[in-house]
């Protein structure tokens, strides 16, 4: 089952038309964004950012909500498009939110984390702390060290640590 969840609901009619038009019923989305809390927040339909609220004549109230409300759908894989509020979702470091969780793919927005005052390289210091590797551009690429943080790496691919080596003393 593939669940996706945009907070914009024109997002959400795209890809729930998506999936019908190319016969697919095992996909459900959701006109909410995820963060590590719920709330609503007034954007512009021109700015994909959630974080802060858009002055703009034509802004719209979307819904973002906290990821526990939907951690029963037991994802496996995740794909991260959250235009600098990837913060957020991992700063709690929850042992349960990704507890399903082998994998994910990140587009990483270092350039709408850094105006949040916080400092891109601490957003991702906090997903590995949530149990996961990460790997710049690619899969097979080595795994990220934080020492090496290089502001052009946009795209990381995530895959859980190694639970016997977290377990181990």
């Amino acid at each position: 089952m593939v669940h996706a969840f945009d907070p914009y609901p024109w997002n959400a009619v795209a890809t729930r038309c998506n999936a019908a038009l190319n016969g697919l019923d095992n996909v459900r989305s959701y006109p909410v964004g995820i963060s590590n809390r719920s709330f609503k927040i007034e954007v512009s339909p021109n700015d994909s950012r959630i974080y802060e609220k858009s002055e703009a004549s034509n802004a719209h109230v979307i819904a973002i909500e906290d990821y526990r409300n939907f951690r029963h759908l037991k994802p496996t894989f995740l794909k991260i498009d959250i235009e600098g509020s990837e913060h957020d979702l991992f700063e709690d470091r929850d042992p349960q939110m990704f507890a399903s969780v082998r994998g994910f793919a990140l587009e990483f927005h270092p350039f709408w984390i850094r105006p949040r005052g916080i400092e891109p390289v601490d957003s991702l210091r906090s997903i590995m702390a949530s149990g996961f590797s990460l790997h710049p551009h690619t899969v097979d690429s080595e795994a990220f060290d934080p020492a090496h943080y290089n502001e052009d790496n946009h795209m990381f691919w995530g895959d859980r640590q190694n639970q016997a080596a977290l377990a181990s003393p």
